[in-house]
């Protein structure tokens, strides 16, 4: 099984908060885990961020990151970017932008999963609205 991790999950393996169980769980596994390019420089936005707001301390800070760009080159698979992302997120956003306000960056990760993966593959998200919005574009999701 594959599964596409947005930033909202993927930080959950790096730092203990309300759903690291589930996917600690699905990284010891060896399944497939597949993150956008955009995730890592949304990985590195949020850990800096932790770190800023005093939730982690600088030895921390330096630890995840090691671990993160290790996993990154050796765990994960990382999509890039390409054409049919940025399309693909307009059109995310002409079908949701009236109803769901859903963000920039949500509709880019939602697009690297649809133009990325397959139909059996999960979208991991503990983003709520982004959730919502997968679910209703007929996404197989799990929240973490």
């Amino acid at each position: 099984m594959n599964y596409f991790f947005d930033t909202s999950a993927l930080v959950k393996l790096y730092h203990k908060e309300k759903g690291t169980d589930k996917v600690l769980g699905i990284y010891k596994s060896r399944d497939k885990i597949v993150i956008s390019e955009l995730a890592r420089v949304e990985f590195y936005s949020t850990i800096y961020r932790k770190y800023r707001d005093g939730e982690i301390e600088l030895k921390t800070l330096n630890i995840l990151i090691k671990k993160f760009d290790s996993d990154s080159e050796e765990r994960y698979e990382v999509l890039n970017f390409s054409p049919g992302i940025t399309e693909q997120a307009q059109d995310f956003i002409s079908k949701f932008g009236k109803s769901r306000g859903i963000r920039a960056l949500d509709s880019i990760q939602l697009s690297f999963f649809e133009f990325y993966c397959e139909k059996g593959d999960t979208f991991v998200c503990a983003d709520v609205k982004l959730v919502k919005i997968a679910k209703e574009a007929k996404k197989k999701v799990l929240e973490p």
